[in-house]
């Protein structure tokens, strides 16, 4: 089973951080609107296929997975007049990321994974990654957004979304609710909507291989433990 960060002691957590192929994993959700949903989807989204990916690497013995709690609250002022919706103001949501992650790396870790299911969070998550990565020599930082392991467009409680809840085994219906526009290219951005909505992106029946997607994340993972940390990538 993967480790959970927050049961661990100081000193195992220690003894932990020094080993090869440790891995520190944070799981990126959000507290927003779902139509009829719950709110914390993507969290729980992130949770599990965090959950799952650690599991399947250390069943081989490959990877060893210390999960962090779940952050639930995340960065969604497209929704914040959506009532239940809770967005963390975007220097404060940056602010937080980068106080887990320098705490994390001070505990000794030296290989961090965010694993990320919202999308509003992608843009803040790289640019604290990137800030972090040029003060630390020789520690690896990934921001893995898992749709783009399936070469996917997220949407958000449209048929993809749906395909992640159905695959994941969640008992959930998000119901049905209005569709809001993406303007992609340009990026044009307009009023937020005041009642639960969807975006879908244009796709209709989708189908996901929740296999598929676990081994492309375990993958992604194996790479953050195995990839040279001296080397250079932005």
């Amino acid at each position: 089973m993967p480790v959970e960060y927050a049961r661990l002691s100081t000193r195992a957590l220690e003894e932990l951080a020094s080993k090869q192929n440790v891995i520190a994993v944070i799981p990126l959700g959000s507290i927003e609107q779902h139509c009829e949903g719950p709110l914390g989807l993507d969290s729980m989204i992130a949770e599990r296929l965090s959950q799952e990916a650690c599991r399947r690497l250390e069943s081989r013995g490959e990877v060893t997975c210390v999960i962090l709690p779940t952050l639930n609250y995340g960065y969604s002022p497209e929704w914040s007049r959506v009532k239940g919706t809770i967005s963390i103001p975007l220097h404060t949501y940056a602010e937080l990321l980068e106080a887990v992650v320098e705490g994390v790396i001070r505990s000794g870790f030296r290989r961090i994974a965010l694993i990320n299911a919202h999308g509003g969070n992608v843009g803040v998550a790289e640019a604290v990654l990137r800030s972090i990565a040029s003060r630390h020599e020789g520690v690896v930082l990934a921001l893995i957004n898992y749709w783009e392991l399936l070469n996917a467009k997220l949407d958000h409680a449209g048929p993809f979304e749906e395909a992640v809840v159905r695959a994941l085994g969640f008992n959930i219906d998000l119901g049905e609710c209005t569709s809001v526009g993406y303007e992609g290219r340009p990026r044009i951005l307009l009023r937020a909507p005041r009642e639960p909505s969807r975006i879908t992106m244009g796709a209709t029946g989708v189908s996901l291989d929740l296999e598929a997607l676990v081994e492309a994340l375990a993958g992604a993972l194996r790479r953050v433990a195995t990839v040279d940390p001296l080397g250079y990538s932005i």
